[in-house]
């Protein structure tokens, strides 16, 4: 327990994360050791099976429906460098693959560990024939993700993969059933409000999902600064133009002002 709560630490996950997720791994052994504490009896029969029974089984069953899509190698369509550090990546989506907005993958390259695993909100949208990302380059293996697509180092006739487990998390699907919805995103938490948006205005404008009670949606996002959310940009001004029925409304604040005498802040406080 101690080995994995140290190596848990932020500092340590963000500069050594292979070591991270190799100490993490540990948890079975943990599990084992917890099973059989109890052997001796010393204060009693054994009791923790009762609590650890229920969770492993739903673990093992998970386990066994994420093998449907663990570690497919798929085709890399097209990168994009964007502003604040952060690259869009696009890539292959196999047919038989279904996931739902707001959902997130653990994604691998093959141009570096192949056994290296990140987690990432996918921003694509379920009606979407393509899978993407917008990764934030913050630790190690994000950057030099970013700097290996970059045009100036990137080479074309190597053309790397990119490994998929996934997807994982339920979604945010029960908007349509109510009236008014009302979403609220803080700060890099935004992420995955950029396939949800999609398939909101998508949904709403083809008559997607069936039973629609859905009139309004009010948007919110909560950031220091206009830097947090350059890339973002863009991602809303397509969901608005798609939003043909008006649906959508979109409020942004941000809460801290460093640069005084940034143009950009200027305007945004004129807006």
């Amino acid at each position: 327990m101690v080995i994995i709560f140290v190596f848990a630490h932020p500092v340590i996950r963000k500069k050594a994360y292979r070591f991270f997720w190799s100490t993490h791994k540990l948890y079975v052994v943990l599990y084992i050791l917890c099973l059989i504490h109890g052997l001796a009896r010393l204060t009693g029969a054994p009791r923790f099976w009762l609590f650890f029974i229920g969770p492993g089984i739903v673990y093992t069953l998970d386990k066994v429906v994420s093998l449907r899509t663990k570690y497919m190698a798929l085709d890399v369509i097209e990168t994009e460098l964007l502003p604040s550090d952060v690259i869009r990546v696009k890539f292959y989506r196999p047919p038989n693959l279904k996931y739902l907005s707001g959902q997130w993958v653990r994604l691998a390259c093959t141009a570096f560990k192949t056994e290296e695993f990140h987690s990432f909100t996918l921003t694509s949208a379920p009606h979407e024939n393509f899978l993407s990302c917008h990764i934030k380059a913050q630790g190690p293996w994000t950057w030099k993700l970013r700097n290996y697509f970059d045009p100036c180092n990137y080479n074309l006739e190597d053309q790397p993969k990119i490994r998929l487990e996934g997807p994982f998390g339920g979604g945010n699907q029960d908007w349509y059933k109510f009236e008014v919805a009302v979403m609220v995103g803080g700060g890099i938490g935004v992420t995955p409000y950029a396939s949800i948006l999609n398939d909101l205005v998508f949904g709403t404008s083809t008559n997607r999902y069936s039973g629609v009670a859905c009139k309004k949606v009010y948007f919110l996002w909560i950031c220091p600064s206009h830097r947090h959310f350059e890339w973002f940009i863009d991602v809303l001004r397509d969901v608005e133009k798609k939003d043909v029925t008006n649906v959508l409304e979109i409020h942004i604040f941000i809460t801290q002002f460093f640069h005084k005498f940034d143009l950009r802040t200027t305007m945004l406080v004129s807006v």
